[in-house]
Order: C-alpha cells, then sequence, then structure tokens
C-alpha cells in the first residue's frame, strides 16, 4: 500500500496524458513487484527529453495536491534533476519529493502497466 500523498499524486497525474512522457522509477515502482522497504518519495525519468510542458503540468497536479492538504511546494533543480516537494506550512520541513531526471542510458525499452 502506498502513502496517501503518494496515491493522490499518482492518481492525479493518471489522468493527465502528458504523463505518457515521464516513467516511474524507483522505490514506488518497485512496490509493485515486492513491498521491500517504505518510501513515500516518487523518482521518475524522462522518457526521451526534458519537456518543459509535461514539467509544468507535473507541477500544477503537485500543487492542488498540495493546496487541499496544507502544504507549500517547492521547485528544486540540480544536475539533471527536477526535484517538486512538499513542505510543511509551519516549518518548511520536506514532507514528500516528486523528483523527474534526465536519463543518459536506456537498458531497455520500458514497460506498460497494467
Amino acid at each position: 500500500m502506498l502513502p496517501e500523498l503518494t496515491e493522490a499524486t499518482l492518481a492525479a497525474l493518471g489522468t493527465d496524458p502528458l504523463s505518457a512522457n515521464i516513467i516511474l522509477g524507483g522505490g514506488v515502482a518497485l512496490k509493485h513487484y515486492d513491498d521491500f522497504r517504505e518510501t513515500q518519495d516518487i523518482d521518475a525519468w524522462w522518457r526521451q527529453s526534458h519537456d518543459p510542458a509535461t514539467l509544468e503540468s507535473v507541477r500544477s497536479h503537485i500543487e492542488r495536491v498540495a493546496r487541499e492538504r496544507g502544504y507549500n511546494v517547492q521547485h528544486r533543480q540540480f544536475g539533471a534533476t527536477d526535484s517538486l516537494e512538499l513542505t510543511s506550512a509551519e516549518n518548511n520541513r520536506k514532507i514528500f519529493s516528486f523528483r523527474i531526471s534526465l536519463r543518459d542510458t536506456t537498458l531497455e525499452d520500458p514497460l506498460v502497466s497494467a
């Protein structure tokens, strides 16, 4: 079972056709196969290249999820990664993050989830 913020974010993104431009990875993607560790952060990769329209759409969905729960959103960039982070309005502590990175090597084509 995924944490509520993760579920809400994925549900919001699941309604957006631009979400096809990103590939889920990390612990959240692996939960499909094995519940081996606790995580709520979402790691993803650009399907082909960094897409500003998709990033803005993801940001919009995450901002809505955050606003509904009283959180703020910060956007950080480091290297080839964009990190959208939900932070506490009280102390600015990070609660959740959605990171999208540019992948420099692809081993196999991604599989479409059911």
